[in-house]
């Protein structure tokens, strides 16, 4: 088990109670892929696990840079000093504008197969559901880049 994943069991021991591990044990010769499932169904229990996992250091924890990898505190890298926030801010915009590009190539290619002597096209809705779909992934990006 690596550090980086104890945050996220931290967060099920909180919230669920329970907290699984799927992943590779090194035993020698050969890797064994593995679950692990520890539930707890005493409060104290879970309030005692999760305050070891918030013992961990800001490094292990913490979030890591969309670029370079690096570990992110107090919302900047610590290897390319980018701000996370204005990283995720970017990624967003970016989605924005590649959904509203194939948004608007699924309609001209629409537009353009229409006859007007049947009064019928082929839709395209592939590119129209995929942009829109990446116009909200980018919006979320947006307000999440706003505040982490």
């Amino acid at each position: 088990m690596f550090w980086f994943e104890l945050e996220e069991l931290k967060n099920d021991v909180r919230d669920k109670g329970r907290f699984s591990y799927r992943g590779t044990i090194n035993s020698g010769p050969g890797d064994v892929q593995a679950v692990i499932r520890v539930g707890l169904a005493n409060e104290s229990d879970r309030e005692r696990l999760a305050t070891i996992f918030d013992k961990l250091p800001a490094e292990v924890s913490g979030r890591k840079c969309p670029d370079c990898g690096g570990i992110v505190v107090e919302n900047l890298c610590r290897n390319c000093g980018q701000s996370f926030t204005g990283q995720q801010r970017r990624r967003g915009l970016k989605f924005i504008l590649i959904g509203i590009l194939l948004v608007l190539i699924g309609g001209v290619l629409s537009y353009a197969t229409y006859n007007p002597s049947s009064g019928s096209m082929w839709l395209f809705y592939g590119p129209i559901v995929i942009g829109a779909g990446l116009v909200i992934g980018g919006l979320i990006g947006l307000i999440l880049g706003k505040r982490v």
